[in-house]
């Protein structure tokens, strides 16, 4: 018996399973991705779902999770059991952004995450593998320079405390060429000579201590007086190069202030 084509639409369309009922009996595949709009209320789908060629339904919600997580349309069309094609059209439908959109997106939120962060706290934080992330980073050359960031961070800390370029190069192993070179692209200056122009903290660090002031009020005060902003390990590093018998200086202050008192 022969079918006569019928609009799915129309009111004379009847689900039943993936196919369309026509009112001569006849039976034809019901057009993949077109909704259905059944007559009788009991049969109507439910408002998340399209039905496919392919397996029955499409749960959006569902869909757009696995999207979102970056799943391929075949690994999605596979978990449906309908084509990437199918899962193409449905993403599209959905204003779902292409997956190499969301790749991109994510690859920048990675590079533009703290440095400090290391691969696996990032990853967690993200929600993220590990391997993905170290792959991302490694691809832009971020991990390379995390790592020479840190290999350079003890020295660049004895500089700003007071050590010259040279004496920190030589003291962690590293060329003075290379340490000068990077201390010139990081903007890292060396107090090493000037010691006339920072002696005050040989006066007012022992002073502060000895009174019982927390680091950070003295490194409040060196900032007013000095006009930038004083770290506390460039100052304790400056600290164990120009007055390494500071434990000495405070107990003497103290003993001296409980005298007075």
């Amino acid at each position: 018996m022969s079918s006569k084509k019928l609009d799915p639409s129309s009111d004379v369309a009847l689900m039943s399973g993936r196919t369309v009922v026509t009112a001569t009996l006849g039976m034809m595949p019901y057009p993949a991705g077109v909704p259905l709009r059944p007559t009788n209320p009991l049969v109507r789908p439910p408002v998340n779902f399209v039905y496919s060629k392919g397996s029955g339904r499409i749960d959006h919600d569902e869909m757009r999770a696995m999207h979102e997580q970056g799943l391929t349309l075949k690994a999605i069309g596979d978990h449906f059991g309908v084509t990437r094609e199918r899962i193409r059209q449905v993403a599209k439908e959905l204003g779902l952004k292409p997956r190499l959109e969301l790749i991109r997106e994510r690859n920048l939120r990675v590079l533009a995450a703290p440095a400090e962060l290391t691969d696996s706290e990032l990853a967690d934080k993200m929600g993220l593998t590990k391997a993905i992330v170290s792959a991302i980073r490694r691809q832009s050359g971020l991990s390379f320079q995390r790592a020479r960031r840190d290999r350079f961070k003890p020295a660049v800390d004895a500089v700003s405390g007071g050590m010259s370029i040279r004496q920190a190069a030589q003291r962690y192993n590293m060329s003075a060429m290379t340490f000068s070179k990077y201390c010139d692209e990081a903007g890292v200056e060396s107090t090493h000579g000037r010691w006339g122009a920072l002696k005050h903290r040989a006066e007012i660090v022992p002073d502060m201590l000895a009174q019982d002031k927390d680091w950070p009020d003295i490194l409040a005060s060196l900032s007013q007086i000095e006009k930038r902003d004083v770290q506390l390990q460039a100052l304790k590093a400056w600290l164990a190069t120009n007055i390494p018998e500071l434990d000495e200086l405070v107990s003497e202050r103290k003993e001296e202030l409980l005298g007075k008192a």
